[in-house]
C-alpha cells in the first residue's frame, strides 16, 4: 500500500532520501525517483520530514501526486502541519505521535494535530494502547502502528492492533 522514506537534504532542485536508523544516506536516490516509482506502481509515498516543505510540495504537485503522498511530520512539530496545509490545502498529513521510541503516544497533541489539519497519526506499535487508538479516533484521526523490528509485529500482534481499530500497519522490513 505505501512506503515511508526520510528526507535527507536538498540536492540541486531535488531532495535526497534515506531510510535508516542511523540517519545516513548512502546513495543518490531522489524524491523524484521515488515518486516516479510510486506513481508507476500505484503506491502511497509517505515522506517523513521536518524541513523543505515548499520544495517537497512543489515536486509532488509537479508529478501530479497530491492524492498519492502523505507528509509525516515529527513529534512536537505541530506547526509543520499548518505550514504544509498553507502550501497545499490538498496535502495529506500524518503526525508522528511518539516523541521517542520508548515513549507512549502524546495524547495531549492529538486534538491539536487534528485541529491543524492532520488526517492521521503514526505511532510505535509496541507502545500503542487501545485507549490511544480510541483517543485518536475521537478526533477523526486514522491510526498507523509502526515497528522497528525485523519481523513485522510480535507484541502486540496484528490481530490485536486491528481489533482496536488500527487502520494501517508499517514494518521496518517485510516479513518473508
Amino acid at each position: 500500500w505505501g512506503i515511508e522514506v526520510d528526507i535527507a537534504k536538498k540536492s540541486g532542485n531535488d531532495i535526497l532520501l534515506y531510510h535508516s536508523h542511523t540517519n545516513e544516506y548512502k546513495n543518490n536516490y531522489t524524491l523524484s525517483d521515488f515518486l516516479d516509482t510510486c506513481k508507476k506502481n500505484n503506491i502511497i509515498a509517505i515522506l517523513d520530514t521536518n524541513k523543505y516543505y515548499e520544495r517537497l510540495v512543489s515536486i509532488v504537485k509537479e508529478k501530479g501526486m497530491e492524492d498519492q503522498v502523505i507528509y509525516q511530520v515529527q513529534p512536537r512539530n505541530l506547526s509543520a502541519i499548518s505550514k504544509i496545509r498553507k502550501i497545499s490545502s490538498k496535502a495529506r498529513i500524518w503526525y508522528l505521535a511518539n516523541k521517542k521510541r520508548s515513549q507512549t503516544v502524546i495524547k495531549s497533541e492529538l486534538k491539536k494535530a487534528s485541529d491543524n489539519g492532520a488526517e492521521g497519526i503514526n505511532a510505535l506499535a509496541l507502545k500503542l494502547t487501545k485507549s490511544d487508538v480510541e483517543e485518536a479516533h475521537k478526533y477523526n484521526l486514522t491510526v498507523c502502528g509502526f515497528s522497528y523490528l525485523d519481523k513485522m509485529y510480535s507484541s502486540p500482534n496484528v490481530k490485536t492492533l486491528k481489533s482496536w481499530g488500527v487502520e494501517y500497519l508499517m514494518a521496518n522490513k517485510i516479513d518473508k
